[in-house]
């Protein structure tokens, strides 16, 4: 299949091909897409086994209300993120790369749910970045490294005289060297840093620079990059991390502030109906007898009469999953029989 189409008079365009080629064609793509996600996962496992550093300088910047320390960023959290913002003292505007970062975030309350703090920092005074963000419309928090070796600690604001020349982890050399598109080793550059605290006492876990940075504007791609990650329980974490059922069901409990009661019985619920999942997976890979029908419907069942003793709105939602569950067996049984009988 041709990667193009190009027609006199025309733009260039996907080729056409029919409804089952397309499918064909998806399903191939769709595999890689697989393996990357899984890369993914394997990639962030490594970085939540990363070792830290401990921050000796005590940094403190300028502030719409005062003059925080680095501490004082976290706002109490654990973790805090970063974004180097590029904005030189000498520039009226930010920089439009930096720019375009910030205008692509989306909603970030999340952070704050799993201990984790987001700010932006530039070198620029702050009178510089207060006037750009309210032309920009902007809620973040952004402070000024005016003054401070912050910029140039973390390898943002690159000058020779203040410190030795880097930039995503390669030196002047290994730069002009390198393949692809070159990094002018001198002024300002964007990246993001990752601090992780322990009482009053201030880590560094890890930085991003060039084209590390550019999909991390949601926040379960910044929470991936922090050392506790999602706090999922799909992820590989190490022992002792925190984490809870992935895609949120305690959170779903908390949505409809259902008393602890409840959230104690959603877990119960939720524990239940992956123990049955489990329990028909390894039936069906292990041995020749299919999971009767029955077994599932009584399994589902139970559930449903579980929910419904008080049935707040989140106990209608776990049933209703417990009968997707069921449902989505019968038709992969039925779907097996169809094929035995072709």
């Amino acid at each position: 299949m041709t990667t193009g189409t190009k027609a006199q008079g025309t733009k260039a365009h996907p080729p056409i091909v029919s409804r089952e080629q397309w499918v064909a064609e998806r399903k191939k793509l769709l595999a890689d897409e697989k393996e990357m996600t899984k890369h993914y996962d394997r990639v962030n496992a490594k970085r939540r086994r990363l070792p830290m550093v401990k921050i000796e300088k005590n940094y403190v910047f300028d502030g719409p209300a005062n003059k925080p320390s680095l501490k004082d960023l976290f706002e109490g959290q654990r973790q805090l993120i970063v974004y180097h913002f590029m904005f030189d003292p000498a520039w009226e505007k930010g920089c439009p790369g930096c720019t375009g970062f910030v205008d692509a975030l989306g909603d970030l309350s999340l952070l704050n749910k799993e201990d984790t703090t987001f700010a932006v920092i530039s070198r620029a005074p702050l009178p510089k970045l207060e006037k750009y963000k309210a032309e920009k419309n902007w809620d973040i928090n952004w402070f000024s490294s005016f003054g401070s070796d912050f910029n140039y600690d973390f390898h943002v604001t690159l000058d020779p005289k203040v410190a030795p020349l880097q930039y995503n982890y390669r030196t002047k050399e290994e730069m002009a060297a390198s393949v692809g598109h070159p990094v002018k080793m001198e002024g300002e550059s964007h990246g993001l840093s990752v601090f992780f605290r322990i009482g009053d006492e201030i880590f560094h876990t890890y930085s991003a620079y060039a084209r590390g940075t550019e999909s991390l504007t949601d926040a379960y791609r910044l929470l991936d990059v922090t050392p506790y990650g999602r706090q999922q329980e799909f992820e590989d974490s190490p022992s002792g991390w925190p984490q809870k059922p992935t895609y949120g069901w305690l959170s779903l409990a908390e949505s409809f502030n259902c008393p602890d009661s409840y959230k104690s019985r959603v877990g119960t619920l939720r524990a239940n109906m992956i123990a049955w999942r489990r329990r028909v997976l390894f039936v069906r890979k292990f041995s020749r007898h299919k999971c009767r029908p029955i077994a599932c419907d009584s399994d589902a069942r139970s559930i449903r009469l579980l929910c419904q003793s008080r049935r707040p709105a989140i106990f209608d939602h776990i049933a209703n999953e417990a009968d997707r569950y069921c449902a989505d067996d019968h038709r992969a049984e039925s779907d097996r029989k169809t094929e035995q009988m072709r």
